[in-house]
């Protein structure tokens, strides 16, 4: 539920791809963050297929900098949503492509 809560945040035609919010989701757990719980739901798209999306959706705002995308790529998304690719739900290989145009665009280090 919460993170469908964070899809509807982020997706929101309301919500800035730069907001303060983004920079708070990327930080580790110790501090608060969300990257590395949205990671790991990524990894277990094949178990919980919608929190995954969500996960996706939510992650896709969050690579609008550089400093974003090599958070992104250093907490293994990039691995992690590709499993989703192969997956038998069109839903989950959309989420995964929405995701990966914005963090592999003119990212070298993923």
């Amino acid at each position: 539920a919460c993170v469908r809560a964070l899809k509807l945040i982020f997706t929101s035609p309301s919500a800035s791809s730069a907001s303060a919010a983004s920079s708070a989701l990327l930080g580790s757990s110790s501090q608060g963050g969300a990257l590395p719980v949205l990671a790991q739901l990524l990894r277990e798209h094949a178990a919980k297929p919608e929190a995954a999306e969500a996960a996706a959706a939510v992650l896709a705002r969050c690579c609008a900098s550089r400093a974003q995308q090599v958070a992104l790529t250093n907490a293994g998304v990039v691995g992690a949503v590709c499993g989703m690719l192969t997956s038998t739900r069109k839903f989950s290989q959309i989420a995964a492509l929405d995701l990966l145009v914005p963090l592999l665009s003119s990212n070298p280090a993923a």
